[in-house]
């Protein structure tokens, strides 16, 4: 008998310009997901985290705020959508081009509103121990 373990995964991807969401590969369904924006500017979201129970298409999103507060900016905000969302994978069938392959996608969509056009963002994610 197999003893259950928690599953890490990270990576990068580029966003499109103009960004659209973008389905994250990690090969499990996360239970904490965070994306990072290293180039972000005024306004950007720098970091966003979701973690399980918090609903699909949400984050908890942290943003550049440039001044010291005077124009009500939050640094920080939670948002119920255009956030992340895990994906439990729908198998498809691939039949072009050879060989034939079953595809599907466990892991995690980030939305466009997240993400800074053609920049790259850097993700963690992680799936606590199952029994």
């Amino acid at each position: 008998m197999g003893y259950p373990q928690g599953l890490f995964a990270y990576g990068t991807f580029t966003a499109a310009n103009p960004a659209v969401d973008h389905d994250v590969d990690c090969g499990f369904v996360p239970d904490y997901v965070r994306i990072f924006n290293a180039n972000a500017t005024a306004a950007d979201v720098t970091m966003a985290e979701w973690v399980r129970g918090m609903g699909n298409d949400a984050a908890m999103g942290h943003k550049v705020v440039v001044d010291s507060g005077s124009t009500g900016d939050k640094s920080s905000a939670f948002t119920a959508s255009n956030g992340i969302t895990p994906l439990a994978g729908t198998p498809a069938v691939q039949t072009t081009p050879d060989p034939i392959q079953i595809t599907s996608v466990k892991g995690f969509t980030v939305a466009a509103e997240i993400q800074k056009a053609a920049v790259a963002l850097y993700w963690v994610a992680f799936r606590a121990d199952r029994a």
